[in-house]
């Protein structure tokens, strides 16, 4: 994203909370680079503008719903989720080992 922005501030960064709470991978244990990406790919992701880390996944107490991809929260009403906001999908993924090929896909 910080490349596709060409460094654009403000910084964008994608949430993990929706990864651990509604991603394919073992909640708050870990999980895969590349599954991640598929999933981000298919599915889409908030920043953490919408989602903040909870330290929760969907195997402890924050499951996947509407509310938990991205949500307001205000203390008179507490939370809901916004009829408009960003995602982020990823084109391209694999991986890259070495120089030379990492060097490649900067190009």
């Amino acid at each position: 994203i910080k490349i596709a922005r060409k460094a654009a501030w403000p910084d964008v960064n994608i949430a993990p909370q929706v990864l651990i709470s509604c991603g394919p991978m073992d909640g708050c244990h870990g999980g895969d680079a590349g599954a991640a990406n598929k999933w981000i790919s298919e599915n889409g992701i908030t920043d953490e503008t919408c989602a903040i880390y909870q330290a929760r996944g969907h195997d402890n107490g924050a499951p996947c719903s509407a509310v938990s991809t991205c949500e307001t929260c205000w203390p008179e009403t507490g939370c809901t989720r916004p009829k408009k906001y960003l995602t982020y999908t990823v084109e391209e993924y694999g991986d890259v080992t070495g120089d030379d090929q990492e060097a490649a896909m900067m190009a």
